[in-house]
């Protein structure tokens, strides 16, 4: 099992607390919690191992910005953006700005931390909810589909697996 040292940057501390709780019972060890990526210690990067950086995105017009600055701090970090909207637009912006990927936020404790875990090894991971509608159009909301929106907000896919379904 994959551990990591976490900092978790959210401007609403209800999402910080509920980060730290989230992660409590996990692998994954919350060091820093912050509403802004400029007031994390600098002694954080310049430990031997580079955090799991979870980033709360609630404005879109900073979001470059933010991402930048976490990334010019944590270089070789794995910056995960979390968002509430899975649009194309913040989705492409996060990733120009640095971000190793962005996490829809709607998805049960136990997925994001299944989610995570696959971020800390290394694996690509998108949230099937961006991809379930053509590119432009958003995420298409829970109640469109037939499956029980427990597994829809659960729904996560890796680039090896989408590889080995096109293979068969």
């Amino acid at each position: 099992m994959v551990s990591a040292v976490c900092v978790v940057v959210d401007p609403s501390r209800l999402a910080r607390e509920g980060f730290q709780a989230i992660l409590a019972n996990t692998p994954f060890h919350p060091v820093c919690t912050s509403s802004n990526i400029e007031e994390v210690p600098s002694t954080i990067a310049a430990g031997d191992q580079q955090p799991l950086v979870l980033m709360g995105v609630r404005k879109a017009a900073k979001l470059r910005q933010t991402l930048s600055a976490a990334r010019a701090l944590f270089p070789a970090a794995s910056l995960v953006a979390i968002g509430d909207s899975c649009d194309v637009d913040a989705v492409m912006t996060a990733l120009g700005a640095g971000a190793t990927t962005f996490l829809d936020e709607r998805v049960s404790p136990s997925t994001l931390v299944k989610q995570l875990e696959l971020v800390a090894q290394g694996e690509p991971v998108i949230s099937v909810l961006l991809i379930k509608r053509p590119l432009g159009q958003g995420p298409a909301p829970i109640s469109e589909s037939s499956a029980p929106a427990s597994e829809q907000a659960g729904a996560l896919i890796t680039v090896d697996q989408r590889q080995a379904r096109k293979a068969t």
